[in-house]
């Protein structure tokens, strides 16, 4: 299903821990799409979760454009795909770059390639933070 949630993408879960503790999430989608930074090019797929403090986290990965396929299970390991995490708060100007996505797999259920075409799977892996 392609249903759209009221801040614009497709809802989902997501189930996430910092040092053991769980991430209080108030709702969770997803967006995907080609990125258009010549320089990087392939499939991006974010997964957005609205965190109960009114901030935002969200895991972007770019996929190298030949393994975007369904039913793919992709590792990412700089090489076929690349991940980060960044939370944005509304009141700031910029995101805040939170860590890298190591030791882990994005899962291709359905990957569309046109407008509007279903994207599903999954994501997971640990966060390696950078900074504080």
């Amino acid at each position: 299903e392609n249903a759209t949630s009221s801040l614009g993408y497709t809802p989902g879960t997501v189930v996430a821990t910092i040092n053991m503790v769980p991430i209080a999430v108030t709702a969770v989608g997803a967006t995907s799409g080609f990125n258009t930074d010549p320089a990087n090019p392939g499939a991006v797929v974010n997964v957005i979760a609205a965190l109960a403090d009114g901030t935002f986290a969200v895991a972007a990965v770019l996929v190298n454009p030949s393994r975007f396929v369904s039913g793919n299970v992709i590792p990412i390991d700089f090489g076929s795909a690349f991940g980060g995490v960044w939370h944005f708060d509304p009141a700031a100007p910029t995101p805040t770059l939170v860590g890298f996505i190591l030791n882990g797999t994005l899962r291709l259920d359905q990957a569309g390639l046109t407008p509007g075409a279903p994207v599903s799977g999954s994501l997971q892996g640990d966060i390696v933070r950078i900074g504080p």
